[in-house]
């Protein structure tokens, strides 16, 4: 193992010329020195990229790329297009207004150096306001689990995309962040990853990461592409965890958070219901499943069982 190995963070960048000098700046003062800092542009229209060639201009670790035009929109293409040009040994993703505290590279890189069979190391984050020094809260459940999956699946353990530090020798040949899904891309990534065997995570107690809140974020997007998108990812999350053979309650989870995002779906416009009206079949099929989802919501309270009802 290298005494010095070389870190490949990656961001995508849309329109964020008002926020990335921050970023830039927390990355450039990191104490761990060997880094490679790859932007990848969204399409930006607002004077990002002249900002961005300025910062390259001092610091030639940094690099700027446009996303291949061949490659849908979107921050995840930016992400997986970045991970395909990194020279790194180890995978940091970052955010494009988020900022790094100080020791957030060199103490992630020394758990690897001392942990020769983990492949990912998390740390936690902090919310902040405006101000780096406005600190308005933690997020606490970044912890590690006997049952990790199902913790993190019921979203009794949790972290940002900007906290784990993957080697990417581990993630060659997996199925990086999905390109069609439009929000919570991060947490599906971060369950398939913990539905692998031979997994290996190293958590720090330490909170290295500052995630800026405002509302310029994707976040706050709801649309109903946004919707069905999700729709269409839990429906494949419900058939993957029951052939890993998750628990009863960690299905539910799911079938819940899939009804509630189905109840978000059908108060968008009238043409998103063409997904169930389209087939009288499909139509059919869905009120099925909400009697079943009922009664085995009301069974699986008051006596524990009722789960058999959605296979």
């Amino acid at each position: 193992m290298k005494s010095n190995p070389l870190v490949s963070i990656l961001i995508p960048i849309y329109n964020r010329v008002y926020l990335i000098e921050e970023t830039l700046d927390s990355v450039i003062s990191q104490s761990y020195t060997n880094w490679e800092c790859i932007l990848v542009d969204d399409g930006s229209t607002d004077g990002t990229i002249d900002l961005l060639e300025k910062y390259q201009k001092k610091d030639d670790r940094i690099k700027i790329y446009k996303r291949p035009s061949n490659l849908i929109k979107g921050a995840n293409s930016c992400r997986n297009y970045g991970f395909s040009v990194a020279k790194g040994d180890y995978i940091n993703w970052f955010d494009s207004d988020d900022i790094m505290y100080h020791k957030f590279l060199e103490l992630k890189v020394n758990c690897f150096l001392k942990n020769k069979n983990i492949n990912c190391v998390i740390s936690k984050t902090e919310f902040f306001k405006d101000l780096i020094t406005n600190i308005i809260g933690q997020e606490k459940r970044t912890v590690n689990s006997s049952n990790l999956l199902e913790d993190f699946v019921q979203l009794k353990c949790s972290w940002y995309v900007c906290d784990p530090m993957w080697s990417k020798a581990y993630l060659n040949n997996k199925t990086l962040m999905s390109e069609k899904l439009l929000k919570g891309q991060d947490r599906d990534f971060h369950i398939r990853m913990l539905m692998k065997s031979d997994i290996r995570i190293c958590f720090l107690d330490d909170f290295l990461v500052g995630y800026r809140q405002h509302s310029d974020t994707i976040s706050n997007n709801f649309s109903k592409d946004v919707a069905l998108s999700i729709h269409n990812v839990l429906k494949q999350r419900i058939i993957k965890l029951k052939e890993y053979g998750v628990s009863v309650n960690t299905l539910m989870f799911v079938y819940i958070e899939l009804y509630k995002n189905y109840r978000s779906l059908r108060t968008n416009e009238l043409d998103i219901l063409k997904f169930v009206f389209n087939n009288p079949l499909k139509h059919k099929l869905y009120f099925i499943w909400l009697i079943k989802f009922i009664t085995a919501s009301i069974s699986y309270k008051f006596i524990g069982k009722g789960d058999s009802l959605l296979k």
